[in-house]
This record gives C-alpha cells, sequence and structure tokens, in this order.
C-alpha cells in the first residue's frame, strides 16, 4: 500500500517498482494498492488503483487516495497475502492498516523519508509549526500499530525514535540496479558536454530538486572539495527548487 506510484519519478516509486517486479520474477504474487493518477491507467491485473485528488501537503503531481474501504475489500476478496507491506503512514498506508488487522496479517512499514520536513515546506506557512507537528503525531499513531518498521538508515531510525515511535524498527538500505553503474556503461560525451577535464572528479546527484533535499549543503561541500582538487558537481533532477 503505496501514496506515490508510476507515472511519478522518485526514490520511493523506483525502490517500490523494482520490489514489485522482483517478487513477480521470483514467483511470488505481490499486489499493489495506490492511488489513481488521471489518465494513467494500469494494466497489471495485481496493481489496484483507488480514486484520489492532488494532495494538499506534498509536491505537485502526488495525490491522496479517498477510497471506500468496504468497495476497496471487495476488490481485493481474492487476495491471499501472507504479509502486508505498508509504503506511507498516511491515506493509501492507513487502509492497508486497517485491513491487515481485519484479516489478522502481520503489518510491516517502510518509512522511506522525512515526512515532517515535506509538511514543512508545503504545507500552509501561515499555520506555522502545526502541520509538522500534525505528521509527526499521525507517523507515531501509525507506526506503533505496525508489527516492525523499516527504516533506511541508521540516522532515520534516531528520527524515528524522537517521534515517540516504540515499535521494532531495522535498518534495510533500499536496494539499486547496480548494473547502471558499471564502469562499462559510463559516457565519455558527458565530459565533453559540460566542459570537464578528463581525470577531474564528478559528484553527481540523481533526484528530485526539492528544498528538503538539501542540496544548499552539496552546493557547500564541493567549495570545500574544490580546495584540495578539481571537482564538479552535475545536478541530475527536476522539481520546485530548480529556479533557485
Amino acid at each position: 500500500f503505496c501514496d506515490a506510484y508510476r507515472p511519478l519519478i522518485d526514490g520511493s516509486v523506483t525502490f517500490m517498482t523494482g520490489l514489485f517486479d522482483a517478487f513477480d520474477r521470483s514467483g511470488h504474487s505481490p499486489w499493489v494498492v495506490i492511488p489513481r493518477h488521471p489518465g494513467v491507467r494500469e494494466n497489471h491485473p495485481r496493481i489496484i488503483s483507488l480514486p484520489s485528488v492532488p494532495s494538499p501537503a506534498a509536491p505537485r503531481g502526488y495525490r491522496w487516495s479517498v477510497p471506500s474501504p468496504r468497495g476497496v475489500e471487495r476488490r481485493l476478496k481474492n487476495a491471499a497475502w501472507d504479509l502486508v507491506h505498508l509504503h506511507s503512514p498516511f491515506r493509501t498506508g492507513w487502509l492497508g492498516l486497517q485491513i491487515a488487522r481485519r484479516r489478522r496479517l502481520p503489518v510491516l512499514l517502510t518509512y522511506h523519508t522525512l515526512y515532517p520536513a515535506y509538511a514543512k515546506s508545503y504545507g500552509p506557512k501561515w499555520l506555522g509549526p502545526i502541520p509538522r507537528r500534525a505528521v509527526v503525531w499521525w507517523s507515531r499513531k501509525v507506526c506503533n500499530q505496525c508489527d516492525a518498521v523499516i527504516a533506511t538508515s541508521t540516522p532515520m531510525v534516531e528520527e524515528l525514535r524522537s517521534y515517540g515511535i516504540t515499535a521494532p524498527i531495522e535498518v534495510v538500505p533500499g536496494g539499486i540496479q547496480t548494473e547502471i553503474f558499471l564502469h562499462a556503461s559510463r559516457d565519455p560525451s558527458l565530459r565533453a558536454r559540460y566542459g570537464i577535464p578528463p581525470g577531474e572528479k564528478i559528484l553527481l546527484y540523481a533526484g528530485r530538486v526539492t528544498f528538503e533535499k538539501s542540496l544548499d549543503f552539496l552546493i557547500r561541500v564541493l567549495a570545500r572539495v574544490r580546495q584540495t582538487e578539481p571537482a564538479h558537481l552535475l545536478l541530475c533532477g527536476a522539481g520546485p527548487a530548480l529556479p533557485s
């Protein structure tokens, strides 16, 4: 159960689509429940899209599902699950938690990102710290009803504990397709395109260009690296922070 999936492009979507494909290839029968995007139709029989509306506190393009729980149950009546895996504590994730409890299934939640930072960056400014506090409270409420929580890093564990989350937390970094980063796939024309001499280091950021990613920190780091050796920073991505 997740609040972000195709056609969106971000780290959690990349992880979830890769996880679904890996389980599918291994002979398992994963199901995915997601918000429906206008004009997008999922043809896979085990990808269930739900009615949705634009999210009021997330980057443009993200949506919140507004399902009828009984309607969802009818659509999922033939789904023989062993485990419910939530990839968000919000609308769709909360629905998954309720279904899991009714079916008496174990529930796992992966906390992919610092959602309170989203509330601070994209919530109504006139509300001040209220959106962030609300997200912390809701995260604690949902996570503490799960059998376990997955964090993507050790600092994330510390952050979640600061929210008052007492459920078991395990660190499981998100997997990547390592073949994409093999040396054999490097294209020397990249250096030519940006005027980077051979032998000088390239620092690459690949992801959404948003304020909560703290890209200004990377720029400051680049200045310090350049004090010792030539280096270049490439930002590969798009997002609302790009003009700044």
